[in-house]
């Protein structure tokens, strides 16, 4: 990360340039996992006269690694002040530091029906937010949250008239305000959807910086499943034994409160370096998986061969869209995930906020199997995977995604030419139907290719 200042003009040994940038600062980059590191930068009047003008522009400007969804930095509090010194580290303010855990305790958006059905499993018993407060000194704040319904920017929850107040020390504070009561009107949803905004704020009389005091979010009830915030931090996916074509399977638990039909899924995924857009998975939907047991435990109750990876091409919507051929029944817990025959990263998006939603838990809904059997993994975020349920027929779907199409059938034979045997490299399928003919056409080998095993031609004339 670099910090340059951009000057009236430096001189360029024959004359001065208006357009050049000077750095002033420089930083490495780190372990990912560290807190915010605050950095003072002093500047006088003697460094360079020719900086302090009207219209001043300053920059930071980061490189990194081209390989997808990496080496990000996260600048905050960019503050600028005369007369400072480097024993003058603390704000005169209390800042909002985590996003809000959420009214929902289990899903980050869900369909109606779904949440009204059970509403006391699905709202959080607390809703929590944490601050901090930046100064050394005890300060006293108030703080609360609004709900409002978008579909009719009405006022559907408020806690501020309540008066929750709090003194907090120069340190982080978790904030519990009254947890959020449904009182919507059912006939206030625009079809079956229904978009909420919660303002979350704290508040203080000596609080010099106000912009950092409210957090807005929204929460959305539409026709899908989400665990996921729809930011993808990361990738995710799974590491297949490269000598060979290793079976994977990861699967995302999902749990409905009453019967409905899976019609299609969304999966957003991570663009990298290596591209995936030739690579073809299997859609699978499982009502059983058998945690720990075999593989003949798991009850598959649904299958979309051969799809290929698509990227959603819209910023603030970048999930593919993958529908079934035939809606799905589902009922209590199902689970949605996807099959792969190759040793290749898939790189679906994985939201690292998720273990903020779920109060630093362990996702309990994730499940990998690497060829014998299915194990819970241990992991704090989820994988952006989206299932689409209604009882009655989509009929649009999110936009600003790619068309998926099953990918075409494309093997390839090696070695060639090949004197005692050859294989088959098959990108979409575990198994092919193999014929083998000579140059007049007449069939001379016909059976069931399996990949990885080899076909013995040493008895075959040369030529053929």
């Amino acid at each position: 990360m670099i910090l340059e200042f951009k000057p009236i003009a430096v001189w360029q040994e024959t004359f001065w340039d208006s357009s050049s940038w000077q750095r002033i600062w420089a930083a490495s980059g780190g372990d990912a996992s560290k807190p915010f590191e605050q950095v003072m930068i002093p500047f006088t009047f003697s460094d360079s006269a020719n900086m302090f003008y009207s219209g001043f522009q300053f920059r930071f400007v980061s490189y990194g690694n081209v390989s997808g969804n990496l080496d990000n930095w996260h600048l905050d509090y960019v503050f600028m002040d005369e007369g400072r010194s480097f024993d003058e580290r603390n704000f005169q303010d209390v800042a909002m530091v985590k996003p809000p855990a959420g009214l929902l305790s289990r899903y980050q958006s869900m369909p109606w029906n779904q949440f009204i059905r059970n509403p006391n499993r699905e709202l959080r018993n607390e809703f929590t937010f944490t601050a901090r407060n930046l100064d050394e000194v005890p300060v006293r704040v108030d703080y609360g949250y609004n709900v409002i319904n978008l579909n009719n920017n009405e006022t559907v929850g408020n806690t501020f008239d309540q008066n929750f107040v709090e003194d907090i020390q120069a340190d982080y504070a978790l904030f519990d305000p009254a947890p959020f009561s449904n009182n919507i009107n059912p006939n206030e949803l625009s079809g079956d959807s229904l978009d909420l905004e919660i303002n979350t704020a704290i508040g203080q009389a000596s609080d010099n910086i106000g912009q950092n005091d409210t957090l807005t979010t929204q929460l959305h009830f539409h026709n899908y499943l989400a665990y996921d915030d729809g930011i993808a931090e990361a990738g995710y996916g799974l590491e297949l034994d490269e000598r060979g074509f290793v079976e994977g399977k990861m699967a995302l638990r999902f749990d409905v409160n009453e019967g409905d039909s899976l019609r299609a899924v969304g999966m957003s995924f991570n663009r990298s370096r290596k591209d995936i857009r030739d690579r073809s998975f299997n859609l699978k939907v499982w009502d059983q998986l058998g945690v720990n047991a075999s593989n003949s435990d798991e009850q598959v109750i649904a299958t979309e061969k051969d799809l290929s990876v698509k990227f959603g091409f819209h910023p603030n919507n970048n999930f593919t869209i993958y529908k079934l051929d035939t809606p799905v029944a589902v009922n209590g817990i199902f689970y949605v995930g996807w099959q792969q025959f190759e040793p290749y990263i898939l790189n679906i998006g994985y939201d690292q906020n998720y273990k903020e939603f779920n109060r630093d838990s362990l996702n309990s809904n994730l499940f990998i199997n690497l060829g014998d059997q299915w194990q819970q993994t241990k992991t704090g975020g989820t994988p952006m995977i989206r299932p689409f349920i209604s009882k009655s027929p989509i009929e649009n779907y999110p936009q600003n995604v790619e068309a998926s199409e099953p990918k075409a059938f494309e093997p390839v034979i090696y070695p060639n030419p090949t004197h005692r045997s050859f294989s088959i490299k098959a990108l979409n399928s575990r198994s092919v139907q193999l014929t083998l003919m000579n140059m007049n056409g007449k069939t001379i080998l016909q059976k069931t290719y399996h990949q990885g095993n080899s076909i013995n031609t040493s008895d075959l004339g040369p030529g053929i």
